[in-house]
């Protein structure tokens, strides 16, 4: 829990204006005044052109105060301004309460003019196919094909579906070896 206290106060309002009595052969002591108020008083920024609020941290605030004044969620200060919860301000630091405001939506933009495709003509090719080698197996000595592998492509979409199906895989496979090991055992 937080607890913000504070009262504000110039030092001439806290200037003594009643005389202090002293016993005799005793001396008199002046009360001294602290220097500085103990907070500043709040002033709420004004949303600027693009609809941010950025508040300018004063003396003796905190980020809950800050956040309450505005009416605003903490997580949402902490989040926007890359703080947690140990961070530390101090008075000067600029705290932004509300990010720009998205763009207003203008006039959508005219619909695309469709504009003809040329037409596809072939023309024939006066060009004579030469028919690829045959293979025939000579004997028991001629080397197999060997395989080549193929690489496979997974679209970032399907990713996290391959992902999961080769895991749960995994998990089967493992599940048949652990119970036959067991079943043995």
């Amino acid at each position: 829990y937080t607890v913000d206290i504070g009262y504000y106060s110039s030092a001439a309002n806290n200037e003594t204006t009643t005389q202090a009595t002293t016993a005799p052969g005793v001396a008199y002591v002046a009360p001294t005044v602290a220097s500085g108020p103990a907070t500043d008083p709040f002033m709420k920024a004004e949303p600027g052109e693009d609809g941010s609020i950025v508040h300018t941290v004063g003396y003796g605030q905190s980020l809950i105060g800050i956040a309450k004044t505005y009416g605003v969620e903490l997580n949402d200060v902490l989040h926007l301004n890359a703080m947690t919860l140990d961070s530390i301000i101090y008075p000067g630091d600029k705290i932004i309460i509300q990010g720009a405001a998205p763009p207003t939506e203008t006039a959508p933009p005219p619909p695309p003019t469709e504009t003809p495709l040329p037409a596809i003509t072939s023309t024939p090719s006066n060009e004579t196919l030469t028919p690829l080698p045959t293979f025939t197996p000579a004997g028991a000595d001629t080397p197999s094909p060997t395989a080549t592998a193929v690489p496979v492509t997974i679209s970032p979409e399907r990713e996290p579906v391959v992902i999961g199906v080769l895991l749960a895989s995994m998990a089967i496979l493992l599940t048949v070896i652990l119970a036959g090991f067991f079943k043995k055992g």
